[in-house]
């Protein structure tokens, strides 16, 4: 994970990078839910979930089964990181 990607997860979720994102890199994260074990995490899987009509109940995210709440809200924020990151967005707003 270089600085810059570094610094874009950093201020998406609020001034700290969270223990379930393991590795950051242009076009991917690698996360660890529940004790599972490092799953991929790519733009298509973002897309994919915000495309999937709303319900309640479980939402596979990543492979992991997640209350829609959670996924939906890992889908926004991983959603924000691959904008910023492909539009090189963190070149301006995130290094002072």
């Amino acid at each position: 994970m270089t600085i810059q990607h570094r610094q874009v997860l950093t201020e998406l979720f609020g001034g700290e990078l969270p223990g379930f994102i393991m590795d950051a890199g242009r076009n991917f994260l690698k996360i660890r839910l529940k004790g599972d074990s490092v799953r991929t995490v790519r733009l298509q899987d973002v897309l994919e979930l915000l495309e999937q009509e709303p319900g309640n109940g479980l939402k596979m995210f990543a492979g992991v089964p997640l209350d829609r709440r959670q996924a939906y809200f890992l889908a926004i924020m991983f959603h924000e990181y691959f904008k910023a990151v492909l539009r090189g967005d963190y070149k301006k707003e995130y290094i002072p």
